[in-house]
Parts: C-alpha cells; structure tokens; sequence
C-alpha cells in the first residue's frame, strides 16, 4: 500500500537520488493495483524530474548534446502491489557508466521506505541523432549524472 506522501520531491544520496512521484487513478488497474505497465510510467516520472533540475531539456528543437537518448533494456521484478492513488518514491541510480550507456538500478518504494514494491534495472543508449547509431556522451551529460554514479563505478 501506498503510504502518506513525503514532503520533499528528491532527496540527493551519495550516489544515487530519490524523487517522489504521483500515482494516479488511472494508473490502477480493475483490480485497484497499479497495472505492471504503469511501473515503467512511474520509473520515467522520477528520472525526469531529475533530469530536469540538472538542467536537461525535453525540447527537440534545442540543439543541447546527448538529447537523443533510447531504452535498450529495462526489467522490473515486482515486489508488492501498490494499492492505491498518492505518492511513492522512486530511488535510482547509475551502476554502470559507459562511454554510449548507463545502466540505472532503481526501486519503487512507499513514502515512508518500509514496502519496496519493484526493483529494476534499466540500460539507456546515446544515439546521433543524424545517423540512429551510439555515439558517446558528452562531458557535460557525464558531469550532469555524477550525482548519480554510486562510489566504485569506473567510467
């Protein structure tokens, strides 16, 4: 079950950081229950929340590097159902920095972090957007998810 929302949209861990996210009605199943599919929705909420405090930009028409970015994997191992509408937590961060990737491992956890109800990973690809093809990350993009990168992970 969804517990009572937190009063803070993120907070910064060394290596990682953890957003709060809505659930809303229409993410529940008929069985009251956030639908498996909707975990992939709540994931994007977090990291886009992120993102966009680091100063990224959703905006196709700007020309700001590593904006063209795909989801090569992504895996949920689904813990315990989500119940009902409100707040919950998605903690993440990046386990694995490579020069056209990053692989975040993340959870989705109740406000107050007793019931993990997903765990997961996520492999991202820079791509050119001139040519579909990887292509590296630019030092700002890399800079931009230090906060991210847990102690330990070369890149």
């Amino acid at each position: 079950m969804t517990e009572a929302a937190t009063t803070e949209t993120h907070v910064q861990a060394e290596g990682g950081t953890c957003e709060t996210v809505p659930v809303h009605f229409d993410d529940l199943d008929s069985y009251g229950m956030v639908h498996h599919g909707r975990y992939a929705s709540l994931l994007e909420r977090g990291l886009t929340s992120y993102w966009v405090r680091a100063g990224f930009s959703f905006d196709r028409s700007t020309t700001i590097p590593d904006q063209y970015q795909v989801i090569r994997a992504l895996e949920f191992v689904y813990e315990f159902p989500i119940t009902s509408i409100g707040e919950v937590l998605v903690e993440f961060w990046i386990e694995r920095l490579g020069r056209t990737s990053w692989t975040y491992a993340f959870r989705i956890m109740s406000g107050d972090r007793t019931t993990v109800h997903a765990t997961g990973k996520r492999v991202q690809v820079n791509l050119d957007p001139a040519t579909g093809k990887s292509t590296p990350f630019s030092p700002e993009a890399v800079e931009r998810a230090q906060p991210l990168v847990r102690p330990g992970v070369a890149g």
